[in-house]
Parts: structure tokens; C-alpha cells; sequence
């Protein structure tokens, strides 16, 4: 899937990346899925890894003749698989005259851009984490087990043939395996993270034909979380290095290695990649289901304090007012960030009803957008809660006013049978069967036997048993009472001696 991101200016209005859509192209894998996937280096064409078929596909990216016409992807042609060991590692050259692979078991080869073989290399570090090669395009790097990184020299001619893969130069003072490095752009530096829980950025703008070596810049100490593996990054302009662990990420200083940014639960499952975009103004990290993108802003602090100190030494009057200009936009770039909350903006999932090059398929980037859709799964377990407890509540209100209709009129002391209707009129029945009273009418009197009277008191009638018929006052209260919608009670008299429900 690709994904075009259009990237504002950032001014004082904005509070988060100020994109004005997303929008995507999906190309499908034939009967199969990608693993892994890298552009070429004139983003004509995408390679992928398929997840089955363990080799490499080629797609072509058509471009539309229309201005701002997001491209069309199509298979072009597959490579012979090469390997049996799954690979975990594709890459291409920025020179664009070999492609690099890797499997955990050691296995580096070098192709040609028609998948033909060029060379192998056997790592020899017991098993192999990560493989890259540099953006100058000259140097294959490899990490793993063993405690360093290995560099190899991808050797062509002046004419562009083909001649060998060299050993370079190797990044050691790590005591435990490697779980993956990076490099500077102009690949004068190189970072890298190691299980013994630190970190080194190295100075490799070297002449290992002459015998130099790569030093030590600065190292640091990292905070690992869980067992899995670290993934690291260097910004562009060198100035912070970013490590992804589990589901955090720590942002440290390339200056004096000091712990610049925490930020817990990134993604609900562990990183699996993480870079910065060109500029160093962006993180970018994968995980779970989302891609999320982080303002750099350690790196604008970093930024800030290096440009003061750069416009205090320089004396040339151009330099001066380049320093000034940088600065004057790091410095509206903290002073942007300050205080907000609004760290990150998320890319969500596509679904797949969603046509490729459609129209439809544009979705809102702005944080309030993003945010809706992180409120709208809350909101609606709180409304299936809602209504879940309201239908435990009726049915239990069902439940008790059967059982009360159970007890519904019903005297330990009087023989006498009594009836409630629909409308809460309360009736009772003397000895025969014969209605002796509604609700509020008196009705001990002789020579009703035992008749009884009836009073109302909020939603429950309270039935009186009349001892003696010439004595009403004397009547005591029966333990019971019925509800409004009571049906049935104690009794039932005889046919024709009183109204029924």
C-alpha cells in the first residue's frame, strides 16, 4: 500500500501535523503476502519479499499524466528464489547496480537488478539480526549474535562491472549481540544497539585501506524492556539517535548521551520499525495496525542550543545570517511545541472496501479526526454497557414483582380470600364468594363475618381482618400488599361472586 502525505508549513495555528489528506494506492500480492518491502532508488518500482514464496517481485509504479494523480502499481516480474532460510533483509543500492538480501542463518548475497547472483558472503555471526546497506551505496553492514557490526565493500569497476565483495571494517566495543544499527546520510556515522543495553555512534568517514579505523564518538546506557529485540535510528543531521524498545521509545542526545524523550505505549504491540524522515523534523514508527509519526522535538532543542553556539564562533557575515535564519525557525519550533500535548498523529488501516486510486479513499488527517476514532470504540462499549445493565434491570424488576405477586394478599389470620385487578383495585370476599368491598370502602359490617376494609398507601394496599363486625376499629393490619400490577392472589372466589381481571 502506498501513501501519499502532504505536508504543511507549521505556524503558530497548528498543534499537530498539518496534513491535509491520506491518501492511498493498494496493489495486491497474487496469492500470497509481503514480508518485507523497499523503493528503488528512482521510486519507479517496489520490491517486495512474498511471504510463501520466500523470493523477490518487482512492481512498477505508473505515474498519471494528471497533476497530483496519486500512480498505479502492477506486478512487473519475479526473481528465482535463491534461498531456503526465510529472508530477512532486502535492500537496494541509492547507485542502483546491485540488490542485498539476508537470511538469519549467515547468508548475505549480492544481485543484479535482474535477480542474478553476484556473490555470497557467510556473515559468520551465528545468527544475523539486521542487514543494510549504506546510502552512498558502497558498504553491506551486517549485525547479530556476535558483538559487532561487519562492513563489506561492494567492489565495481570505473567501467560498472562487477568485482568482488571486500571486507572492510568492523564497529566493535559492544559485549553482547547486535540487534540493529543505522547510518548518516552521507554514511560518515554509524549507530548502533546492543543487548548489553547500550548504545554507540561511531565516526566512519574512514580510509580502511590505509589502514584507519572507525572510532568511538559517544555511547550510552538504554533501558531495555521485555525480550524484544531494539530497533535504533540516527536523525539526519546527527543530532539525536531514537531507539524503539517493545512498545517505548527513548530519544537520547548524540552530544552527551543523556535521555532526552520518553514515551511509553507507542503502539500496543512491539516496534517493529522506526526512522526519521529527511529533514529530522520527524519519527516515524510502525507497530500493531498503525503507522505513527512524532515531532522531533528534542531534536529542535538540540537543535537550538547548537546553532547558538555555532553563531557565538562564526565571523563570516553569510554564515552569520544562515545561522540566524536556522535558528530563527528552531527556535518558532520549540516555542511551537511547548506545552502541547499533541505529540503524535496516527495513519489508521484501510479497510478493504476501499478502492485503489478512488476518490473515496481519502481520509481526514488532522488530530481531531484521529482522535474521534480513538473516542469511538470507548463510547461505544459505554453505550452497550448502558444498555446491557437497563435489561438486567427490567428483568430483575420482572423477577421480584412475580415473586411479590406470590405473597400478594395473603393473611396469616383471615380466611377470607381477596382479588387484585390490572387497575390496583383491591376487591375481598366474605365466606360465600360474595364481593364485600373495593379499594377505600369500608365493609365490616354485619352480618358479614369476615369482611375487611382497605387502605391506600403509596403504591401498596394494606388489607385489615375485622374480628368483630361491630368492632371495625379493632380490624389489624394483614402482613402483605400489592402492587399496581399485581394479577393473581391468594384465592380466587366463586363464579359470579365478584369481578375478575
Amino acid at each position: 500500500m502506498l501513501w501519499k502525505l502532504n505536508f504543511g508549513r507549521l505556524d503558530s495555528s497548528v498543534v499537530e501535523l498539518n496534513m491535509k489528506d491520506i491518501r492511498t494506492v493498494r496493489a495486491h500480492v497474487q496469492y500470497d503476502s509481503a514480508t518485507l518491502i523497499r523503493w528503488s532508488p528512482d521510486s519507479k518500482a517496489l520490491l517486495t519479499v512474498r511471504a510463501l514464496g520466500n523470493n523477490i517481485e518487482i512492481y512498477k509504479v505508473m505515474k498519471k499524466p494528471e497533476a497530483g494523480g496519486l500512480p498505479s502499481v502492477q506486478p512487473s516480474h519475479a526473481f528465482d528464489k535463491t534461498r531456503e532460510a526465510d529472508l530477512l533483509a532486502i535492500d537496494v543500492a541509492s547507485t542502483g547496480r546491485f540488490i542485498m538480501t539476508c537470511t538469519p542463518k549467515n547468508e548475505l548475497d549480492i544481485l543484479d537488478l535482474k535477480g542474478n547472483l553476484l556473490a555470497s558472503v557467510i556473515t559468520n555471526q551465528m545468527e544475523t539480526y539486521s542487514a543494510k546497506i549504506s546510502p552512498d551505496g558502497r558498504f553491506v553492514a551486517t549485525s547479530g549474535f556476535t558483538p559487532e557490526v561487519r562492513v563489506w565493500e561492494v567492489v565495481f569497476s570505473r567501467t560498472g562491472e562487477f568485482e568482488k565483495v571486500s571486507r572492510a571494517f568492523e564497529l566493535g566495543g559492544h559485549t553482547s549481540g547486535i540487534y540493529s544499527f543505522d547510518y548518516s546520510p552521507d554514511s560518515g556515522r554509524m549507530v548502533s544497539v546492543s543487548k548489553d543495553g547500550s548504545w554507540r555512534l561511531y565516526n566512519t568517514n574512514i580510509d580502511y585501506r590505509q589502514g584507519q579505523l572507525a572510532t568511538l564518538l559517544v555511547s550510552g546506557k538504554w533501558k531495555g524492556e521485555g525480550n524484544e529485540p531494539a530497533r535504533i535510528a540516527l536523525a539526519p543531521d546527527g543530532r539525536v539517535v531514537a531507539i524503539g524498545s517493545n512498545s517505548s521509545l527513548y530519544i537520547y542526545s548524540t552530544v552527551n548521551a543523556e535521555l532526552l524523550a520518553h514515551i511509553p505505549d507507542v503502539h500496543s504491540a512491539p516496534i517493529t520499525r522506526l526512522r526519521f524522515d529527511s529533514t529530522s523534523r520527524f519519527i516515524l514508527t510502525t507497530g500493531d495496525k498503525y503507522v505513527r509519526i512524532f515531532h522531533n522535538v528534542p531534536g529542535f532543542k538540540i537543535a537550538v542550543a547548537d546553532l547558538e553556539s555555532k553563531l557565538k564562533k562564526t565571523t563570516g557575515q553569510a554564515m552569520k545570517e544562515r545561522c540566524q535564519i536556522q535558528l530563527k525557525e528552531a527556535v518558532a519550533l520549540v516555542n511551537l511545541f511547548n506545552g502541547k500535548n499533541y505529540r503524535w498523529i496516527r495513519i489508521p488501516p484501510i479497510g478493504p472496501q476501499e478502492d485503489m486510486n478512488s476518490s473515496t479513499s481519502t481520509r481526514s488527517s488532522n488530530v481531531s479526526e484521529g482522535n474521534r476514532t480513538d473516542i469511538a470504540l470507548p463510547l461505544a462499549a459505554v453505550i452497550s454497557l448502558a444498555i446491557t445493565c437497563y435489561v438486567i434491570v427490567v428483568l430483575v424488576g420482572i423477577a421480584i414483582r412475580k415473586w411479590l405477586l406470590r405473597i400478594c394478599c395473603s393473611s396469616n389470620d383471615s380466611s377470607t380470600d381477596c382479588f387484585c385487578d390490572i387497575g390496583s383495585n383491591c376487591f375481598a370476599f366474605d365466606s360465600t364468594g360474595t364481593c364485600c368491598g373495593n379499594s377505600g370502602i369500608n365493609c365490616c359490617s354485619s352480618p358479614v363475618i369476615d369482611c375487611c376494609t382497605a387502605g391506600t398507601f403509596n403504591s401498596c394496599i394494606f388489607f385489615k381482618s375485622c374480628r368483630d363486625s361491630s368492632q371495625p376499629i379493632d380490624c389489624q393490619p394483614c402482613d402483605c400488599c400489592c402492587f399496581e400490577i399485581a394479577f393473581h392472589l391468594k384465592g380466587r372466589p366463586s363464579a359470579g361472586s365478584g369481578p375478575l381481571p
